[in-house]
């Protein structure tokens, strides 16, 4: 089993909010860090994580929820207030915060995250406009020891000026749209405490078994 919380950027328990540890101004830079991803380890006490554990798991779901983090109201619940903690010590001001939870570990092939809706209903041509959160990012909560359950996210090359500009003004991110040639392969295996950030419209994927695509 691999309980995780995965939350996008575009984002009923109570309790005191938890603190992050190891992303602020004082703590080390990221283990991982480029242009597209950012991980860092350790980021909540195995305490904190197992609170993080039983808040999530009690709720049981996996559906989207979102919180309005300049609305005036308070968080939710711990897990909001511990996400919301979590963006402010990366200094991510980002208004709304959609999160899920995921017991499991599951196969995803390679998607970008978007808005569903509105790529069914405006097209550019053939296409529908993607737009995609400003981060993405998988907090591991709880991990078997056995599993791997690695989150992989792809870096391409730039889009053509023209398409990008034609996402652009559509409302659309620039970068999104269909997959372009790729660069590099960044590969995070799933460890408790660990936390990955993207870039919103950056290719990412799941494979299970962890060597799927080599094997």
């Amino acid at each position: 089993m691999l309980p995780l919380i995965s939350l996008g950027l575009a984002l009923l328990l109570t309790g005191q909010p938890i603190r992050p540890l190891g992303i602020g101004r004082r703590s080390p830079p990221p283990m991982v860090c480029s242009p597209i991803v950012g991980v860092w380890d350790g980021v909540f006490s195995q305490d904190e994580l197992a609170t993080l554990h039983d808040a999530g798991s009690s709720r049981e779901h996996s559906f989207t929820a979102v919180f309005d983090r300049k609305s005036g109201t308070a968080p939710r619940s711990m897990l909001e207030s511990s996400l919301c903690a979590l963006l402010t010590e990366l200094g991510d001001d980002s208004r709304y915060l959609e999160y899920w939870w995921r017991s499991d570990w599951i196969s995803m092939g390679a998607h970008r995250d978007v808005d569903e809706a509105l790529c069914r209903s405006m097209r550019i041509g053939s296409a529908g406009i993607q737009r995609c959160p400003t981060h993405g990012h998988v907090l591991y909560v709880s991990v078997d020891p056995s599993v791997r359950g690695p989150t992989v996210v792809w870096e391409e090359a730039p889009p053509a000026a023209l398409a990008a500009a034609a996402a652009a003004a559509a409302g659309g991110a620039a970068n999104a749209g269909a997959p372009r040639e790729l660069l590099a392969l960044h590969v995070i295996p799933a460890r408790a405490g660990r936390m990955l950030r993207f870039r919103g419209e950056a290719l990412h994927a799941v494979p299970k078994p962890a060597l799927q695509w080599v094997s």
